[in-house]
Protein backbone atom coordinates (compact mmCIF):
# COMPACT_ATOMS: atom_id res chain seq x y z
CA UNK A 1 0.00 0.00 0.00
CA UNK A 2 3.05 2.26 0.50
CA UNK A 3 4.32 1.84 -3.17
CA UNK A 4 0.61 2.44 -4.17
CA UNK A 5 0.54 5.68 -2.08
CA UNK A 6 4.06 6.84 -3.37
CA UNK A 7 2.55 6.13 -7.31
CA UNK A 8 -0.36 8.02 -6.51
CA UNK A 9 1.58 11.48 -4.71
CA UNK A 10 3.24 10.67 -8.38
CA UNK A 11 -0.03 11.53 -9.99
CA UNK A 12 -1.26 14.25 -7.70
CA UNK A 13 2.31 15.94 -6.86
CA UNK A 14 1.10 18.30 -4.05
CA UNK A 15 -2.64 16.03 -3.50
CA UNK A 16 -2.70 14.81 0.13
CA UNK A 17 -1.91 10.84 0.87
CA UNK A 18 -5.18 10.11 1.05
CA UNK A 19 -6.45 5.55 1.70
CA UNK A 20 -9.19 6.18 -0.16
CA UNK A 21 -7.20 6.81 -3.32
CA UNK A 22 -4.60 4.49 -2.43
CA UNK A 23 -7.26 1.83 -2.35
CA UNK A 24 -9.14 2.69 -5.90
CA UNK A 25 -5.60 2.77 -7.39
CA UNK A 26 -4.82 -0.90 -6.46
CA UNK A 27 -8.15 -1.73 -7.21
CA UNK A 28 -7.61 -0.44 -10.75
CA UNK A 29 -4.72 -2.12 -10.99
CA UNK A 30 -6.36 -5.32 -9.94
CA UNK A 31 -8.05 -4.96 -12.87
CA UNK A 32 -5.35 -4.57 -15.06
CA UNK A 33 -6.24 -8.60 -15.62
CA UNK A 34 -8.27 -6.99 -18.85
CA UNK A 35 -6.28 -4.39 -20.40
CA UNK A 36 -8.59 -2.15 -22.54
CA UNK A 37 -7.68 0.60 -25.11
CA UNK A 38 -9.31 3.57 -26.59
CA UNK A 39 -7.47 3.69 -30.14
CA UNK A 40 -7.43 4.75 -33.61
CA UNK A 41 -5.38 4.74 -37.04
CA UNK A 42 -2.07 7.02 -37.15
CA UNK A 43 0.04 8.00 -39.65
CA UNK A 44 3.36 9.62 -39.01
CA UNK A 45 7.35 8.98 -39.50
CA UNK A 46 9.16 6.54 -39.64
CA UNK A 47 11.98 6.23 -37.29
CA UNK A 48 16.24 5.58 -38.69
CA UNK A 49 18.86 5.44 -36.91
CA UNK A 50 17.18 8.32 -34.74
CA UNK A 51 15.84 10.57 -37.50
CA UNK A 52 12.28 11.01 -37.99
CA UNK A 53 11.73 10.05 -41.97
CA UNK A 54 8.54 10.80 -43.71
CA UNK A 55 6.74 7.93 -45.30
CA UNK A 56 4.00 9.16 -46.38
CA UNK A 57 1.36 12.20 -46.21
CA UNK A 58 -1.51 11.55 -43.73
CA UNK A 59 -4.80 12.04 -45.09
CA UNK A 60 -7.22 14.98 -43.40
CA UNK A 61 -8.58 14.35 -40.21
CA UNK A 62 -12.23 12.47 -40.20
CA UNK A 63 -14.69 12.00 -37.73
CA UNK A 64 -14.55 8.15 -37.37
CA UNK A 65 -17.64 6.51 -36.50
CA UNK A 66 -16.94 3.18 -34.82
CA UNK A 67 -18.89 0.26 -36.76
CA UNK A 68 -18.84 -2.46 -33.76
CA UNK A 69 -21.45 -5.46 -34.92
CA UNK A 70 -22.08 -8.56 -32.89
CA UNK A 71 -19.80 -11.62 -33.90
CA UNK A 72 -22.24 -13.72 -35.73
CA UNK A 73 -23.09 -16.72 -33.51
CA UNK A 74 -22.12 -19.18 -36.64
CA UNK A 75 -18.64 -18.06 -36.85
CA UNK A 76 -16.24 -20.05 -35.24
CA UNK A 77 -12.92 -18.74 -34.30
CA UNK A 78 -9.86 -20.50 -36.01
CA UNK A 79 -6.89 -21.80 -35.58
CA UNK A 80 -4.37 -19.38 -34.74
CA UNK A 81 -2.10 -18.60 -37.89
CA UNK A 82 1.09 -16.05 -38.25
CA UNK A 83 0.17 -12.62 -38.95
CA UNK A 84 0.64 -11.72 -42.25
CA UNK A 85 2.15 -9.00 -43.69
CA UNK A 86 -1.54 -7.44 -45.34
CA UNK A 87 -4.60 -8.85 -45.64
CA UNK A 88 -5.89 -9.15 -42.70
CA UNK A 89 -9.91 -8.27 -41.77
CA UNK A 90 -11.27 -5.74 -38.94
CA UNK A 91 -10.41 -7.07 -35.35
CA UNK A 92 -12.41 -7.55 -32.84
CA UNK A 93 -9.79 -8.00 -30.23
CA UNK A 94 -6.63 -8.62 -29.81
CA UNK A 95 -5.49 -10.96 -26.11
CA UNK A 96 -2.13 -12.52 -24.70
CA UNK A 97 -2.09 -16.48 -24.70
CA UNK A 98 0.79 -18.00 -23.63
CA UNK A 99 2.82 -14.45 -23.43
CA UNK A 100 2.36 -13.96 -26.78
CA UNK A 101 -0.33 -11.24 -28.66
CA UNK A 102 -3.50 -12.87 -31.04
CA UNK A 103 -5.94 -10.70 -33.37
CA UNK A 104 -8.79 -12.37 -33.47
CA UNK A 105 -11.06 -10.46 -36.81
CA UNK A 106 -14.85 -10.09 -37.05
CA UNK A 107 -15.16 -12.82 -39.41
CA UNK A 108 -13.58 -15.58 -37.04
CA UNK A 109 -9.76 -15.50 -38.82
CA UNK A 110 -7.40 -15.51 -35.51
CA UNK A 111 -3.66 -14.66 -36.09
CA UNK A 112 -0.97 -14.95 -33.82
CA UNK A 113 0.88 -11.55 -33.54
CA UNK A 114 3.70 -12.59 -31.17
CA UNK A 115 6.58 -12.35 -33.85
CA UNK A 116 5.10 -8.60 -34.62
CA UNK A 117 4.51 -7.41 -31.59
CA UNK A 118 6.81 -8.61 -28.27
CA UNK A 119 6.86 -7.29 -24.52
CA UNK A 120 4.33 -5.88 -22.44
CA UNK A 121 4.31 -2.83 -24.01
CA UNK A 122 1.04 -0.97 -25.16
CA UNK A 123 -1.23 -1.97 -27.69
CA UNK A 124 -3.78 -0.27 -29.37
CA UNK A 125 -6.82 -1.26 -31.83
CA UNK A 126 -8.92 1.39 -34.05
CA UNK A 127 -12.15 2.17 -33.05
CA UNK A 128 -13.29 0.45 -36.73
CA UNK A 129 -10.24 -2.50 -35.99
CA UNK A 130 -8.75 -1.50 -39.66
CA UNK A 131 -5.06 -0.69 -37.85
CA UNK A 132 -3.43 -1.62 -34.87
CA UNK A 133 -0.52 0.66 -32.77
CA UNK A 134 2.28 -0.66 -30.85
CA UNK A 135 5.60 -0.14 -29.16
CA UNK A 136 8.16 -1.28 -31.71
CA UNK A 137 11.44 -3.18 -29.90
CA UNK A 138 13.52 -2.24 -32.86
CA UNK A 139 12.46 1.00 -33.95
CA UNK A 140 12.48 2.50 -30.00
CA UNK A 141 8.99 4.00 -31.19
CA UNK A 142 5.15 3.68 -31.34
CA UNK A 143 4.38 2.06 -34.87
CA UNK A 144 0.96 2.06 -36.42
CA UNK A 145 0.25 -0.77 -38.68
CA UNK A 146 -2.56 -0.74 -41.41
CA UNK A 147 -3.62 -4.95 -41.54
CA UNK A 148 -5.04 -4.59 -44.63
CA UNK A 149 -2.69 -3.25 -46.67
CA UNK A 150 0.45 -3.72 -44.27
CA UNK A 151 1.63 -0.34 -44.01
CA UNK A 152 3.43 1.39 -41.14
CA UNK A 153 4.30 4.14 -39.70
CA UNK A 154 6.06 5.18 -36.50
CA UNK A 155 5.84 8.28 -34.32
CA UNK A 156 8.12 10.77 -34.06
CA UNK A 157 9.39 9.50 -30.58
CA UNK A 158 12.53 7.22 -29.16
CA UNK A 159 11.11 5.33 -26.95
CA UNK A 160 12.90 2.83 -24.38
CA UNK A 161 11.54 -0.69 -23.66
CA UNK A 162 11.72 0.10 -19.94
CA UNK A 163 9.44 3.08 -20.75
CA UNK A 164 6.61 0.57 -20.38
CA UNK A 165 7.90 -1.20 -17.16
CA UNK A 166 5.80 1.32 -14.90
CA UNK A 167 2.17 2.09 -15.64
CA UNK A 168 1.31 3.62 -19.25
CA UNK A 169 -1.27 5.04 -21.36
CA UNK A 170 -1.56 5.33 -25.12
CA UNK A 171 -4.16 7.51 -26.35
CA UNK A 172 -4.77 8.00 -30.17
CA UNK A 173 -7.26 10.14 -31.93
CA UNK A 174 -10.22 9.62 -34.12
CA UNK A 175 -8.33 9.67 -37.25
CA UNK A 176 -4.91 8.72 -35.66
CA UNK A 177 -3.34 12.09 -36.54
CA UNK A 178 -2.52 13.14 -32.96
CA UNK A 179 -1.72 10.57 -29.88
CA UNK A 180 -0.69 10.90 -26.07
CA UNK A 181 2.08 8.59 -24.70
CA UNK A 182 2.18 8.79 -20.60
CA UNK A 183 3.58 6.98 -18.10
CA UNK A 184 3.07 7.48 -14.02
CA UNK A 185 4.94 5.58 -11.13
CA UNK A 186 8.76 4.41 -10.39
CA UNK A 187 10.54 4.82 -13.05
CA UNK A 188 7.92 6.27 -15.67
CA UNK A 189 8.69 8.60 -18.65
CA UNK A 190 7.53 11.39 -20.70
CA UNK A 191 3.79 12.46 -20.71
CA UNK A 192 3.72 13.83 -24.44
CA UNK A 193 1.31 14.77 -26.81
CA UNK A 194 2.37 14.15 -30.21
CA UNK A 195 0.84 15.55 -33.25
CA UNK A 196 1.37 13.55 -35.89
CA UNK A 197 0.85 16.10 -38.93
CA UNK A 198 2.89 18.83 -37.96
CA UNK A 199 5.51 16.47 -36.43
CA UNK A 200 5.51 17.97 -32.99
CA UNK A 201 5.95 16.73 -29.42
CA UNK A 202 4.38 18.73 -26.88
CA UNK A 203 5.22 18.34 -22.91
CA UNK A 204 2.57 17.56 -20.62
CA UNK A 205 2.22 17.76 -17.29
CA UNK A 206 2.62 15.01 -15.64
CA UNK A 207 0.20 15.20 -12.75
CA UNK A 208 -2.40 14.47 -14.87
CA UNK A 209 -3.84 11.32 -16.12
CA UNK A 210 -4.63 11.01 -19.65
CA UNK A 211 -8.21 10.00 -20.54
CA UNK A 212 -8.62 10.57 -24.67
CA UNK A 213 -7.31 13.02 -27.44
CA UNK A 214 -9.44 14.64 -30.50
CA UNK A 215 -8.65 15.53 -33.97
CA UNK A 216 -8.40 18.63 -33.11
CA UNK A 217 -6.00 18.29 -30.46
CA UNK A 218 -8.24 18.37 -27.46
CA UNK A 219 -6.81 16.51 -24.84
CA UNK A 220 -9.31 15.23 -21.98
CA UNK A 221 -6.93 15.38 -18.97
CA UNK A 222 -7.86 14.22 -15.02
CA UNK A 223 -6.55 14.67 -11.41
CA UNK A 224 -8.61 12.17 -8.88
CA UNK A 225 -8.25 13.82 -5.28
CA UNK A 226 -10.15 11.56 -2.29
CA UNK A 227 -12.92 13.39 -2.87
CA UNK A 228 -13.12 14.90 -5.90
CA UNK A 229 -11.40 14.49 -9.38
CA UNK A 230 -10.23 17.70 -11.36
CA UNK A 231 -10.82 17.30 -15.41
CA UNK A 232 -9.69 19.76 -18.02
CA UNK A 233 -9.85 19.74 -21.81
CA UNK A 234 -6.91 21.28 -23.05
CA UNK A 235 -7.14 25.62 -24.19
CA UNK A 236 -10.39 25.26 -21.58
CA UNK A 237 -10.41 25.79 -17.84
CA UNK A 238 -10.69 22.97 -15.84
CA UNK A 239 -13.43 21.97 -14.06
CA UNK A 240 -14.51 19.85 -10.84
CA UNK A 241 -16.22 16.16 -10.50
CA UNK A 242 -17.93 15.76 -6.54
CA UNK A 243 -16.35 12.43 -6.55
CA UNK A 244 -12.97 10.31 -6.84
CA UNK A 245 -12.91 8.53 -10.64
CA UNK A 246 -10.88 7.38 -13.67
CA UNK A 247 -13.36 5.80 -15.54
CA UNK A 248 -14.80 7.87 -18.47
CA UNK A 249 -15.01 8.00 -21.83
CA UNK A 250 -13.86 9.84 -25.00
CA UNK A 251 -15.62 12.91 -25.65
CA UNK A 252 -19.08 12.74 -27.65
CA UNK A 253 -19.38 13.60 -30.82
CA UNK A 254 -20.49 17.16 -29.92
CA UNK A 255 -16.91 17.81 -28.90
CA UNK A 256 -18.11 18.64 -24.99
CA UNK A 257 -19.85 15.53 -23.28
CA UNK A 258 -18.12 12.92 -21.27
CA UNK A 259 -19.52 10.23 -19.54
CA UNK A 260 -17.98 8.08 -16.67
CA UNK A 261 -19.17 5.49 -14.54
CA UNK A 262 -21.18 6.10 -11.41
CA UNK A 263 -19.53 5.04 -7.90
CA UNK A 264 -20.17 4.95 -4.22
CA UNK A 265 -18.09 5.79 -1.54
CA UNK A 266 -18.66 4.67 1.91
CA UNK A 267 -15.37 4.58 4.56
CA UNK A 268 -16.59 1.81 5.97
CA UNK A 269 -16.81 -0.45 3.18
CA UNK A 270 -14.12 -2.62 1.72
CA UNK A 271 -13.57 -1.49 -0.83
CA UNK A 272 -14.65 2.21 -0.18
CA UNK A 273 -15.16 2.69 -3.83
CA UNK A 274 -18.15 0.55 -5.24
CA UNK A 275 -19.69 1.39 -8.88
CA UNK A 276 -23.18 1.74 -8.41
CA UNK A 277 -24.33 0.44 -11.96
CA UNK A 278 -25.07 3.84 -13.46
CA UNK A 279 -23.59 6.46 -16.22
CA UNK A 280 -23.28 10.22 -15.86
CA UNK A 281 -22.68 12.92 -18.38
CA UNK A 282 -20.65 16.10 -17.53
CA UNK A 283 -20.02 19.12 -19.94
CA UNK A 284 -16.53 18.21 -19.59
CA UNK A 285 -15.98 22.74 -21.18
CA UNK A 286 -18.31 24.58 -18.39
CA UNK A 287 -18.77 21.40 -16.00
CA UNK A 288 -21.98 20.69 -14.39
CA UNK A 289 -23.70 16.79 -14.20
CA UNK A 290 -26.76 15.17 -15.41
CA UNK A 291 -28.59 12.90 -13.29
CA UNK A 292 -27.33 9.72 -13.01
CA UNK A 293 -29.06 7.26 -15.40
CA UNK A 294 -29.47 3.27 -14.22
CA UNK A 295 -27.72 0.68 -16.31
CA UNK A 296 -30.26 -2.14 -17.68
CA UNK A 297 -29.41 -5.06 -19.82
CA UNK A 298 -26.18 -5.91 -17.65
CA UNK A 299 -26.42 -9.05 -15.53
CA UNK A 300 -25.55 -8.81 -11.99
CA UNK A 301 -22.32 -11.19 -12.50
CA UNK A 302 -20.94 -8.73 -14.43
CA UNK A 303 -19.21 -5.67 -13.46
CA UNK A 304 -19.30 -2.19 -15.66
CA UNK A 305 -16.22 -1.28 -15.97
CA UNK A 306 -14.74 0.89 -18.71
CA UNK A 307 -16.51 3.38 -21.03
CA UNK A 308 -15.24 4.04 -24.47
CA UNK A 309 -16.04 5.41 -27.78
CA UNK A 310 -19.08 6.47 -29.18
CA UNK A 311 -20.85 4.76 -31.32
CA UNK A 312 -23.48 7.33 -32.28
CA UNK A 313 -24.39 10.84 -30.39
CA UNK A 314 -26.78 8.58 -27.81
CA UNK A 315 -25.12 5.11 -27.52
CA UNK A 316 -21.10 4.58 -25.92
CA UNK A 317 -18.92 1.92 -25.56
CA UNK A 318 -18.78 -0.41 -22.04
CA UNK A 319 -17.17 -3.26 -21.29
CA UNK A 320 -18.49 -5.67 -18.32
CA UNK A 321 -15.98 -8.27 -16.32
CA UNK A 322 -16.77 -10.73 -13.82
CA UNK A 323 -17.06 -10.01 -10.58
CA UNK A 324 -16.01 -13.07 -9.25
CA UNK A 325 -12.00 -14.33 -10.34
CA UNK A 326 -13.58 -17.88 -10.45
CA UNK A 327 -15.65 -16.56 -13.42
CA UNK A 328 -12.70 -16.22 -15.62
CA UNK A 329 -11.32 -13.53 -17.84
CA UNK A 330 -14.06 -13.35 -20.71
CA UNK A 331 -15.83 -9.87 -20.88
CA UNK A 332 -18.74 -8.48 -22.03
CA UNK A 333 -18.89 -5.64 -24.48
CA UNK A 334 -22.19 -3.88 -24.91
CA UNK A 335 -23.36 -0.47 -26.52
CA UNK A 336 -25.06 1.50 -23.73
CA UNK A 337 -27.91 4.22 -24.61
CA UNK A 338 -26.50 7.06 -22.36
CA UNK A 339 -30.53 8.56 -22.01
CA UNK A 340 -32.86 5.45 -21.00
CA UNK A 341 -29.19 3.41 -19.61
CA UNK A 342 -30.35 0.15 -21.93
CA UNK A 343 -27.32 -1.49 -22.96
CA UNK A 344 -27.27 -3.96 -25.59
CA UNK A 345 -24.86 -6.82 -26.39
CA UNK A 346 -21.74 -6.58 -29.29
CA UNK A 347 -19.78 -9.53 -28.52
CA UNK A 348 -18.17 -11.70 -25.60
CA UNK A 349 -14.24 -11.34 -25.76
CA UNK A 350 -11.63 -14.47 -25.17
CA UNK A 351 -10.68 -15.64 -21.82
CA UNK A 352 -7.74 -14.51 -21.52
CA UNK A 353 -5.54 -12.64 -19.03
CA UNK A 354 -5.09 -9.75 -21.02
CA UNK A 355 -7.41 -7.79 -23.39
CA UNK A 356 -7.69 -5.45 -25.63
CA UNK A 357 -10.85 -4.48 -27.83
CA UNK A 358 -11.73 -1.49 -30.24
CA UNK A 359 -12.77 1.80 -28.81
CA UNK A 360 -12.35 1.34 -25.06
CA UNK A 361 -10.24 3.45 -22.59
CA UNK A 362 -8.11 1.57 -20.62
Amino acid sequence: MNALRDDLHELALEAPSVDLASRALAGARRRRAVRLTVSVAAAVAVVTGGVAVAVGVPERATVVTPQVSPLPSDVITQEARPLPDNGVGALLEAYQQQGRWHLRTREGQSYDAGEVIQGDGPLSITADGRRIAYFDRKLRTIVVRDLASGQIWGAPLQLSARTFDAEYALRLSPSGMRMIVAGWGAGRGRNVLVDLVEGSVKELDRAWFPVSVSDTGAAVLIRPFDDHTSLRVLGHDQITLPDFTYDFSPLAPDGKTIARLGQTHDPDRRPQIQQDRTIILTDALAGGDRPRVKLSGVPAELNPARLGAWLSADEVTLLAVPTSARDGNAATVYAVDVRTGQARELFVTQDAPRTTVPGLVS
